[in-house]
């Protein structure tokens, strides 16, 4: 196990001692644990000729932590390093991805930069120099620092100041010439520290502005009254504007902009056609700065972590950085992932990480959390892709990032690279590209046509980079173009990987000649899934039910029931399929078969498991108030049955529903008697009460009138007025028990009464 340490990792007795003893002099924080790596793996990558992309990925006490470092040699002739600012590249008119500012700018890689407010979004708050130029000066903040490289490549760390001047030269005859301290170029508001007081950037100050910042000046500023602007074009003062909405900066001149002192100065002495000069220094390094970007906080400082952070930026989160080593050969721009697939750094841990891993001399923390994105070329590829997953999931608009240019030529085909899965499942086609890389690391025109690909381990087939692999297994793929070659290792998941087949919809039911298209899943052992296209299943159906093609099942013209059953790879699932309205056997020569083939198509009765449907079999009553309420579409009321006897489950929803409208009331003894055969008298009173049938107009007259129960008279009449019980040639049978076809016919019956 590696031990990460806050500050630094012991690597001698007497380093360690040292580190303590500095730490109890200077009142730094004692090293303390922060995670524990369990197992780290370290991936590498060549971006372009002297850029390495490195990723460690490291398993802590903690959870999963990606870092990733773009390793750079300054000493490489065709290496540049430069900001790219805006979306594009010229102005900071508007912010951009680093992922879209980079791929326009002609980067083989990038990280983002300054520091910047979010609600403004589009002005960094920090130094900006891009190709000599400065674009934005240093902030009056004191614990801002900036990174830098001068023309020949040295890389600096520090903090830098910046002292300019405005002089006004009127026109003749209008006064003397007036000279005014010049605070910045191209600065947004923000909060600075001045004689110890924490006060607005603009507060008494002289501003610049030229069409860096953007097309139109900043204009008033409704805390700061009297806010004046002066266009200066061609060095010669064009016009004043005093507490005035933006106004265009000229292309070929600059605004200045000016609060209290400044804007006194600038009212009094810059009138029309006055000459106009800016003298400015940035100290140290001046001139010599070829590059240059804002950051904040130190983290180290000549090979040792800083001895503080600030209290605003603590906290495990994403991080960018920019750090060198310690001849300044070698520059690291660092990215950290946070949110849900990284833990994130604090700044402690990242400076030691930069000090141990790295070697780094000098090292400086860049915006972070949702702002952190690296980008970098894949081997083999024109673009860019995004190296990091962004804290927020998706990337930011940042307003400027530090780029890695490559000037190396064209050269010859070196290498190849195959990019496709690193698993498949046996038995599916997986598409496989190959990309070139020449001497320099650029990218080279692989014609795909005529690639040749064979499997050099394991069994399978490869044809025009599409992989099929047989069984589960190690494979081993080649790839030649020309004489160059190159291997990719496989992975083939096969049946003994897998728990089952899963077929969606789980049953099929189906109007005779109508579709249906059908997906098969392989369900995997670890909980993953794949979806399996029709065509390699291999489809088996049972009963006459229709026929199947590269998944769509296409039924039959006749009613009929049966299964489809999908097998790969030696698993097998099945699905139940009912076409139209299947009739079971015994009922298809029955006088109840229109009725019953209803019933079974609306779903209020079904057949028996062994296919048959038994119309002659007697219905219990329990039976006949679950029909019931499954015809006439009943939900059960919360209300508690008071029949004392023992009502199964499967009835107790429909009889709660049954009782709750008042369709039955049960026995005098208070039981219900679920079990009981219904007698036909017993089913015209639920029918008649269900139905809410009115008064027969006249009396319905059967031979067996007299057989009829008191408390069944009213409502046979009913019924039998209605229709829906007619008796059998003058009888009405009350006393004999009902048949499944017999309550098939009175339900069809109470459901065209009641549709």
């Amino acid at each position: 196990m590696i031990k990460i340490l806050r500050l630094m990792r012991k690597w001698r007795l007497l380093t360690g001692v040292f580190c303590l003893l500095m730490a109890l002099f200077l009142g730094w924080p004692a090293p303390v644990d922060a995670y524990t790596v369990l197992k780290e793996e370290v991936f590498s990558e060549p971006v372009a000729a002297g850029v390495t992309l490195q990723t460690y990925r490291q398993m802590t006490d903690e959870g999963l932590l990606k870092i990733y470092v773009l390793n750079v040699d300054l000493t490489n002739p065709y290496i540049k390093i430069d900001t790219i600012i805006g979306a594009d590249n010229r102005t900071f008119e508007k912010a951009s991805p680093v992922l879209s500012k980079a791929g326009a700018a002609g980067a083989v890689a990038a990280v983002n930069g300054d520091f910047f407010h979010l609600t403004e979004g589009k002005h960094p708050l920090g130094f900006t120099v891009q190709n000599g130029e400065v674009l934005t000066t240093p902030m009056l903040w004191g614990d801002f620092n900036a990174f830098a490289l001068t023309r020949d490549l040295s890389p600096f760390i520090g903090r830098f100041s910046f002292a300019g001047e405005v002089r006004v030269i009127p026109p003749e005859g209008n006064g003397d010439p007036a000279s005014f301290p010049l605070s910045g170029i191209n600065k947004p508001r923000y909060s600075a520290r001045v004689d110890g007081q924490v006060v607005v950037s603009d507060t008494n100050r002289l501003q610049m502005y030229n069409r860096v910042w953007g097309p139109v000046s900043r204009g008033a500023q409704a805390d700061l009254p009297g806010w004046t602007e002066v266009v200066v074009e061609d060095g010669r003062v064009m016009e004043m504007r005093i507490d005035q909405p933006p106004v265009e900066i000229p292309a070929d001149g600059f605004i200045l902009c000016g609060h209290g002192e400044a804007a006194r100065f600038l009212q009094e002495h810059c009138l029309p056609g006055a000459q106009v000069d800016v003298d400015c220094e940035i100290t140290p390094l001046g001139e010599e700065i070829q590059t240059a970007i804002g950051g904040k906080d130190l983290l180290v400082v000549d090979g040792w972590v800083a001895p503080s952070f600030s209290k605003e930026l603590e906290g495990k989160f994403a991080r960018t950085a920019v750090a060198y080593s310690r001849d300044g050969k070698r520059l690291y721009l660092v990215a950290v992932e946070g949110g849900k697939g990284s833990r994130g750094m604090r700044l402690q841990e990242l400076a030691g990480f930069l000090v141990e891993r790295l070697g780094a001399w000098n090292a400086i923390n860049l915006d972070g959390g949702g702002s952190t994105t690296m980008v970098a070329r894949p081997l083999g590829e024109t673009g860019l892709a995004l190296v990091n997953t962004p804290a927020q999931g998706s990337q930011r608009s940042v307003p400027n990032a530090l780029g890695v240019f490559s000037t190396a030529p064209a050269g010859e085909l070196s290498g190849l690279v195959i990019r496709g899965p690193e698993e498949v499942l046996a038995g599916l086609d997986y598409s496989y590209k190959v990309s070139g890389y020449d001497q320099y690391y650029n990218p080279f025109t692989v014609d795909q046509e005529n690639v040749t690909w064979r499997i050099v381990k394991g069994s399978g087939s490869i044809e025009g980079g599409v992989l099929r692999a047989d069984q589960g297994g190690a494979l081993v793929i080649e790839a030649s173009y020309g004489d160059v070659r190159e291997e990719f290792a496989v992975k083939a998941l096969g049946a003994a990987d897998l728990k089952g087949l899963e077929i969606q919809p789980g049953v099929v039911k189906v109007d005779p000649g109508k579709t249906v298209s059908l997906k098969v899943r392989a369900l995997g052992k670890d909980g993953r899934s794949w979806d399996i296209p029709g065509g390699r299943i291999r489809w088996e159906i049972t009963g006459a039910v229709g026929t199947i093609n590269n998944g769509v099942f296409t039924a039959g013209s006749e009613d009929a029931a049966g299964q489809i059953k999908a097998h790969f790879l030696g698993l097998t699932a099945v699905i139940p399929v009912t076409v139209g309205t299947p009739v079971p056997e015994d009922v298809r020569n029955h006088w109840a078969l229109p009725q019953v083939k209803e019933l079974l198509k609306r779903g209020v009765v079904s057949g028996y498991p062994d296919g048959t449907f038994r119309p002659d079999r007697m219905v219990t009553r329990g039976e006949f108030v679950v029909m019931l309420a499954n015809a006439l579409d009943w939900t059960a009321p919360s209300v508690e049955l008071p029949f004392k006897d023992e009502i199964p489950d499967w009835v107790r929803p429909c009889l709660q529903a049954a009782y709750g409208k008042g369709v039955v009331s049960g026995f005098p003894d208070g039981t219900f008697r679920p079990d009981q055969k219904i007698t036909r008298a017993e089913l015209a009173v639920m029918v008649a009460g269900a139905l809410n049938l009115p008064a027969a107009e006249k009396t319905v007259a059967f031979e067996d009138a007299g057989k009829i129960p008191s408390w069944a008279r009213d409502a046979v009449q009913r019924v039998a007025a209605a229709g829906l019980m007619v008796g059998y040639g003058g009888y009405f049978r009350p006393l004999d028990n009902a048949t499944r076809a017999e309550v098939a016919a009175v339900i069809c019956a109470v459901l065209t009464a009641n549709p």
